[in-house]
């Protein structure tokens, strides 16, 4: 998985930021969580959730299998809010955790070997559960292009239909939020964007140039800065 691969890890973690991510989902996701003081970060990756909610207060238990994803998350403790957090490195699957107040899963089931059995277990984790799961068919991104254009799998494109048929098929209640978000992309060296882009689709290198033109083909350019507004959806699940 890439996530293992230090310089991905390093190189998805400074992306992510630099666009603004969780941007509103954020605001969403905490705004669901108020008095819920302890927190299950399933997938917590390089922390994008587990800090802020740290800051707000909350104790995170961060549950991250990779080991570089968590050395980056840990680096983001400062002496305020470390001993508001706990890093785990495991799988969900593998980790052997107290219950919590409150599991969240941002985008963190894709990965998952069973996921019957996953969100089964989130289920007992603690009272509240919140699975989040992209809403691929009203997403529009430049990822989405290049993926539609150079046939590459779409990532959790039929996850919210597994979702809804595990909580379903188990007589569990759920309710359902849709999340919109419009974002602004910048950037200044198309090449570089196209070199990241092939890293992180798994696109043949040698097809950089051919990424290159189709972002350019998406893009407005002002003669400095390459711009591009993105839309994306996600639906949180309750249950």
């Amino acid at each position: 998985m890439k996530f293992y691969n230090k310089k991905f890890a390093e190189a998805y973690d400074k992306r992510l930021t630099e666009e603004g991510y969780p941007g509103r989902l954020l605001k969403v996701v905490c705004g669901q969580l108020e008095g819920y003081e302890r927190v299950i970060d399933v997938g917590a990756g390089s922390g994008l959730f587990t800090v802020p909610l740290a800051r707000n207060g909350h104790h995170v238990v961060a549950i991250e299998p990779s080991p570089h994803m968590i050395r980056l998350l840990r680096r983001k403790l400062d002496s305020e809010i470390r001993p508001r957090v706990t890093t785990v490195q495991s799988t969900w699957e593998e980790a052997d955790i107290p219950a919590g107040d409150a599991v969240i899963c941002i985008h963190a089931v894709y990965p998952m070997k069973d996921l019957s059995a996953a969100l089964l277990k989130m289920r007992d984790a603690a009272p509240l559960r919140m699975v989040l799961v992209r809403n691929e068919a009203e997403m529009d991104t430049i990822s989405d292009r290049i993926r539609e254009e150079f046939s590459s799998d779409r990532c959790g494109s039929d996850y919210l239909a597994q979702v809804r048929s595990v909580l379903s098929g188990n007589g569990i209640p759920y309710k359902e939020l849709l999340v919109h978000e419009q974002r602004e992309i910048f950037f200044h060296d198309l090449y570089k964007e196209a070199e990241n882009y092939c890293g992180h689709l798994d696109i043949d290198p040698a097809k950089v140039k051919e990424v290159a033109r189709l972002i350019e083909g998406q893009c407005e350019y002002d003669g400095n800065v390459y711009r591009f507004t993105s839309f994306l959806s996600d639906i949180i699940f309750h249950y």
